[in-house]
């Protein structure tokens, strides 16, 4: 599973693999308040003040160098806010999505405002925060323990490694978490 960055206008770019992005907040969390934010509630609408924070940070390590390379390059594309999703769509979900769009229909001629957007976004892209990481990345751990397999980020969002076979694996957060985290969500 890959995780995406949304604004208010819809799909930005790819972020991370669920292991990737699980190492990049491990990695970015203890620096600075502004990234602890960032990824508990899922998004930001600090973007400029994300992006200066990233400004000159390394890591030795090649997959958190190469996640925030590529946080860095995607996230100044945002316009109002950046959300953090999976961007998995049920048939359900699509059925709320078309709920949500038509809630936020105004008449023609008619500018939603910015928090209005925003909100818009929120409610569409479904921001996954920390719960929802490690939730998915406590279940990989605990699948390739069980299957005696090493976690590896190769051509695929993620794989599991036994010996020479490479198994794909996705793994979604059940319902119930996706809501609790959701109802955190709130305008400014």
């Amino acid at each position: 599973m890959t995780y995406y960055l949304f604004d208010s206008r819809g799909f930005i770019g790819d972020i991370a693999s669920i292991h990737g992005l699980f190492e990049l907040r491990e990695f970015l969390s203890g620096r600075d308040a502004i990234f602890r934010d960032f990824f508990e509630k899922g998004y930001t609408e600090e973007i400029d003040r994300v992006a200066k924070a990233l400004f000159g940070i390394m890591s030795d390590d090649e997959a958190i160098s190469e996640t925030l390379h590529s946080l860095g390059e995607i996230l100044p594309k945002c316009k109002d806010l950046a959300i953090i999703s999976d961007g998995c769509e049920t048939g359900e979900d699509a059925e709320r999505k078309k709920e949500i769009k038509k809630r936020y229909t105004l008449p023609k001629g008619k500018r939603s405002d910015p928090a209005m957007r925003g909100q818009r976004a929120r409610e569409l892209y479904k921001p996954r925060n920390r719960n929802a990481q490690d939730f998915i990345h406590a279940k990989l751990v605990r699948i390739a323990s069980e299957m005696g397999a090493e976690m590896t980020r190769g051509n695929h969002p993620f794989d599991l490694t036994i010996g020479n076979n490479v198994i794909d694996v996705i793994i979604l957060p059940p319902d119930g978490l996706v809501e609790e985290e959701n109802k955190d969500v709130k305008i400014r």
